[in-house]
C-alpha cells in the first residue's frame, strides 16, 4: 500500500484513501484537526504494537474505525492525554463548527452513517451502540442542523486545505 501522509509516512501499511476517511471521523468527532492528528498516531502506534501478526480475514477497515472512535471518546472525555504538538489555530467550516455542539451519540452517527457511509449494522458494531440509537441520533442531529448543506464537500474542502 501507498504511504499516506507526510507526516506519518512511517505507517505504510495504512492507505491513503482509509486514513483520509479515519481523518474525516476524527474532524466530525473533536473538531480539532491537531486532536484528531494525535489520536490517530496513538492509535496507529498502539495498533503496531498489538498487531504484530494480524489475522488476515478481520475487516481492518471496521477495525481501525472501532479503535479510532475509543481513542476520540478517550480524548473527548479528558481521561486520555493527548497532547498538542503545536498551537496552529485552524479555521473550521461552518458545517464542521455545528458539529461541535452536538451530543457525542448524534456525532458518532453523523460521521458513521452520514459521513462515511458504513450500513447501520456495521457502525453499531463499530461504536458498540444498537443500531437504531444511531439511526434516531442521526435524525435527531439532522433536526437540529442542516446536513445538507454539503458535509462531505465541506470536509474534502477542507482536507485539501490542511493539505496546502
Amino acid at each position: 500500500m501507498r504511504s499516506h501522509s507526510a507526516t506519518m509516512n512511517d505507517h505504510t501499511f495504512y492507505s491513503d484513501q482509509l486514513f483520509q476517511r479515519l481523518r474525516r471521523f476524527g474532524w466530525v468527532m473533536t473538531g480539532h484537526p491537531e486532536m484528531t492528528e494525535r489520536a490517530l498516531k496513538t492509535m496507529i502506534d498502539d495498533s503496531q504494537t498489538a498487531d504484530r501478526n494480524p489475522p488476515i480475514d478481520q475487516n481492518i477497515e471496521l477495525k481501525l474505525f472501532c479503535r479510532a472512535l475509543d481513542k476520540f471518546e478517550t480524548m473527548l472525555s479528558g481521561a486520555g492525554e493527548i497532547q498538542l504538538l503545536s498551537t496552529r489555530r485552524v479555521q473550521l467550516p461552518g458545517i464542521l463548527q455545528d458539529l461541535r455542539a452536538l451530543p457525542i451519540i448524534e456525532r458518532i452517527a453523523v460521521a458513521l452513517l452520514g459521513v462515511e457511509k458504513f450500513s447501520p449494522a456495521e457502525a453499531s458494531q463499530i461504536s458498540g451502540r444498537p443500531a437504531s440509537v444511531l439511526e434516531g441520533s442521526l435524525n435527531a442531529a439532522s433536526d437540529k442542523i442542516s446536513l445538507s448543506q454539503g458535509l462531505a464537500e465541506a470536509l474534502n474542502a477542507f482536507s485539501r486545505s490542511m493539505a496546502g
